[in-house]
């Protein structure tokens, strides 16, 4: 039976894939929303219908995985919500904490035993600093995952997710049943930006407390900006 903690460190690993997956659809999606020359090059005539299909398709489907990137409460789903619950267990946390400070790279024979104690002993003294530090990113984890969950847009989001993505619920609103209004949610386009950036800051720190582990996401960022150009650019 795998550990609680290769449990949290398998979720931390796959909400970072689809962290990445959410990336590169947002890319895609990016001249749809804020680039002018695409949009009036892609927007009018026959093609204007298909640009409107294709910006709707990748918008929800934006939505719909920030929805269950930070929402997802199932116990078999990966999400914020759930990582950031686990961290309740101090067990857990010790363990995390400790996988986080104690590397065990200090030599135990090889040197004069004078030279193995001094060694040692900075290896003692940048664990503790280590600790310290893993105690300050599972705060500020924590800190934030909160003010994300709490935030208007997150909820407006999650609210398209259930009324019009994942489901096609009605409302009777004095005269008739009609679905969910999105321009009464008061999102705007740049509020999807801000929540991916966001959610990004916190991909960041769960690798690092579940995984002890760094990803370079400007790396990814810059390849799929690339690849966004490359597919968006007018045929020579």
């Amino acid at each position: 039976m795998p550990s609680r903690r290769a449990k949290v460190a398998a979720h931390a690993e796959h909400l970072l894939d689809v962290f990445r997956a959410l990336r590169g659809r947002f890319a895609l999606l990016e001249p749809l929303l804020f680039d002018e020359s695409t949009v009036r090059r892609l927007g009018s005539g026959r093609r204007g219908h298909g640009m409107h299909l294709l910006t709707s398709a990748l918008l929800e489907s934006c939505v719909l995985e920030i929805a269950k990137i930070v929402h997802d409460g199932d116990d078999r789903a990966p999400s914020l919500s759930r990582l950031v619950e686990s961290l309740e267990d101090e067990q857990l946390c010790a363990e995390l904490r400790e996988g986080f400070a104690v590397w065990g790279i200090a030599p135990t024979t090889g040197h004069e035993p004078d030279v193995i104690a001094f060694i040692q002993a900075g290896e003692r003294a940048e664990e503790e600093q280590r600790r310290v530090q893993f105690g300050e990113l599972m705060a500020t984890l924590r800190s934030r995952c909160g003010d994300l969950q709490g935030s208007a847009a997150i909820a407006s989001f999650r609210t398209m997710r259930d009324q019009l993505i994942a489901h096609n619920q009605l409302s009777f609103d004095g005269t008739i049943y009609q679905p969910l209004d999105v321009t009464t949610l008061g999102l705007k386009f740049g509020d999807l930006r801000v929540a991916i950036e966001e959610i990004e800051e916190l991909i960041n720190l769960v690798t690092l407390v579940f995984r002890n582990a760094a990803f370079d996401f400007l790396r990814m960022r810059q390849q799929l900006a690339a690849d966004r150009d490359a597919f968006w650019s007018p045929a020579p």
